[in-house]
């Protein structure tokens, strides 16, 4: 296999990394993916790559101006253009299985698998670490040709990091609680099964028992496992991310002993809305734009919603079918008098109250308090169900006629409240 190594057109600083972890550095050549645990970044013709000139994937652009490059150990990598710095991207790292074997080519890897990608920090990834020394290779000026060895060494990649910090005779990860046990005494973490934190961040004090010593306690405490996740979600906090976040704090796994259950997660922490109050607001809303009368029964079987933490208003926003047996009602969700969401429910009539007729005899239910009377009367005006109509009541002897204001309460019955 020959490969035709392009002149480079170079440009500005230099960054020389290396991934601390599992993964690989990603770049593009000849139209595929090759890999590499350490590298020389700099910029090729406006684009971040590595000492051959192949752009890093996915690409970067950095442009031809910039004073200098800088990276962090989540792999985000900075600029610094007319004296602002600026945030141009970020490192994409591949994880290979142990049983992967590379083929070495120039300076990079190539594997014949698919890795799974992630971003340095995240699981067994590992983080990206700047490193003084590396032998940068000199871009060649002319085109050349480099022929491969016909039988091309392989790279097989570290045992897992995990396993790295076993004890002797310790056996590998195990289902239920998963737990490190290493002759460090610094500290011993415990994290919860089921965690709720507030804030956009979840740190480790948050969701974990952190005992030891007090200046570690203190470091581990406020360390940031990652965004929180969205209302409703749960985030599954695993082994690999607790001692990658650990790592990048500069405490060393061998200095912890680690108790994270198999299915420990983070969720945010919000308030409830039962189902039971979106249909009451879609039937409320229905009655008072003139549905049909009767009583009405959701056709749905949704389930309790849970929202952010804050004032909580529902309303109505769309309706279709209030003059049939079937209609739906657009119930928006408002917190802290934001739009948050929607639901949409469905609604049958199950049984149907006439409207009330004017001129018509009613039973008039007259409350005060808790205590009620029922009379006869006349309604005055049409309505439905959960309208309100004029009643005309004669009580007395002599009678003395009195006009009243109540609600349609079912088939001919109005209820008045004095």
């Amino acid at each position: 296999m020959i490969h035709l190594l392009i002149a480079a057109a170079f440009t500005g600083p230099i960054l020389k990394v290396r991934v601390d972890g599992e993964g690989y550095l990603r770049f593009i050549r000849d139209g595929r993916a090759v890999y590499a645990k350490e590298a020389a970044l700099q910029i090729s013709n406006g684009t971040l790559a590595d000492s051959a000139g192949d752009p890093v994937l996915p690409s970067i652009e950095i442009g031809s101006n910039a004073a200098d490059l800088a990276v962090d150990l989540e792999g985000n990598i900075y600029t610094t253009v007319q004296g602002k710095r600026n945030k141009s991207g970020q490192l994409v790292l591949a994880l290979f299985p142990a049983s992967e074997a590379f083929r070495t080519e120039d300076v990079v890897l190539v594997a014949d698998d698919r890795p799974k990608l992630g971003n340095p920090g995240d699981d067994a990834f590992g983080v990206v670490r700047l490193i003084p020394g590396f032998d940068v290779a000199t871009p060649k000026v002319t085109v050349t040709p480099i022929a491969l060895k016909s039988q091309p060494a392989s790279f097989v990649v570290p045992e897992p990091l995990a396993n790295q910090f076993l004890t002797k005779g310790q056996a590998p990860k195990s289902k239920g609680a998963t737990k490190v046990v290493n002759t460090g005494t610094g500290l011993q973490i415990t994290v919860q099964e089921h965690s709720v934190v507030e804030g956009d961040h979840i740190l480790l004090g948050q969701i974990a028992q952190i005992d030891g010593d007090a200046n570690l306690v203190e470091k581990a405490s406020t360390i940031d496992l990652g965004d929180t996740p969205s209302t409703g979600v749960r985030r599954v906090i695993d082994r690999s991310r607790v001692l990658g976040r650990l790592r990048m704090n500069g405490i060393l796994p061998e200095q912890v002993n680690l108790s994270v259950p198999e299915s420990a997660e983070v969720r945010r922490k919000g308030q409830m809305i039962p189902n039971t109050q979106f249909v009451v607001t879609a039937i409320q809303a229905l009655i008072a734009k003139g549905g049909l009368s009767g009583t009405w029964e959701s056709t749905d079987s949704f389930a309790d919603l849970e929202v952010p933490s804050g004032k909580l208003d529902l309303k109505a926003e769309q309706m279709v079918g209030e003059d049939t047996g079937n209609a739906s009602v657009v119930v928006a969700i408002y917190v802290g008098g934001a739009r948050f969401n929607s639901r949409t429910v469905h609604l049958h009539l199950k049984d149907n109250v006439p409207p009330v007729q004017a001129g018509s005899a009613v039973k008039v239910i007259l409350i005060a308090g808790h205590a009620q009377v029922e009379v006869s009367g006349i309604a005055r005006s049409q309505g439905r169900m959960g309208q309100a109509i004029q009643v005309e009541v004669q009580i007395g002897n002599p009678p003395v006629r009195t006009f009243h204001t109540g609600v349609v309460s079912g088939p001919g019955a109005v209820e008045v409240r004095l």
